[in-house]
């Protein structure tokens, strides 16, 4: 009696202790198996958030922003050869262009990878006219102090006065003795489909750097 008692007193004691072991091994499997599953959705966050990035800067690059170089002297002074620009696609989503804007556009729908780089002068509706070398605007003379000569001497299209249609812009260059802008027919007036977008900062070099807000 006194075996089986002790028998009795025993084995149950033993089988708390397995039971207990078991436990806790099964409670250290479970702890491993919760930092690996926490691990891994660090890693596929971090992941994401890293494709996230790189799809944004891709996209704002290359759909929302452009980075151009000036290539000739059309624009001199306000912009010299081997300035490096950047270019907003996106503000002429929400705005028109404005008047002394500097745009990028194709002058050439045959040749999408010309661009050319001038400046608004012309707005749809207004009448423009060169004359005596001088721009005016609706019958008045404008004021040109970007120019690097302030006399035009190639009135072009424009030596008799023409009016501009809907979504038509007249453009030329700050250098207006050798600019190929508007006032050539070859290159005409510009239309609204054809504008890539407005210059917005002269970053490189940083001697040349400036923003433009016109």
């Amino acid at each position: 009696m006194t075996m089986k008692n002790n028998e009795t007193s025993i084995s149950p004691t033993l089988r708390y202790e397995c039971l207990d072991d078991n436990i806790k091994v099964r409670g250290v499997r479970t702890h491993t198996y919760t930092e690996k599953t926490v691990a891994m959705k660090k890693f596929l966050c971090s992941a994401c958030i890293c494709v996230c990035v790189f799809v944004f800067v891709y996209y704002t690059l290359n759909y929302v922003f452009q980075h151009v170089v000036v290539d000739g002297t059309s624009m001199n002074d306000t912009l010299v050869e081997g300035d490096h620009l950047i270019v907003n696609h996106f503000t002429y989503d929400f705005s028109n262009p404005d008047r002394y804007d500097i745009i990028v556009f194709r002058p050439y729908y045959d040749d999408p990878e010309c661009l050319y780089i001038k400046r608004v002068i012309g707005l749809p509706g207004d009448k423009v006219h060169i004359k005596d070398g001088y721009v005016y605007i609706n019958g008045s003379k404008i004021d040109e102090d970007y120019c690097k000569d302030l006399v035009t001497s190639n009135s072009g299209i424009a030596s008799d006065e023409i009016t501009l249609g809907d979504n038509e812009y007249f453009v030329m260059g700050d250098n207006r003795q050798v600019s190929l802008d508007s006032r050539n027919p070859d290159v005409g007036l510009v239309s609204t489909s054809q504008i890539i977008g407005k210059c917005v900062i002269d970053f490189w070099p940083l001697s040349d750097f400036g923003v433009f807000f016109n």
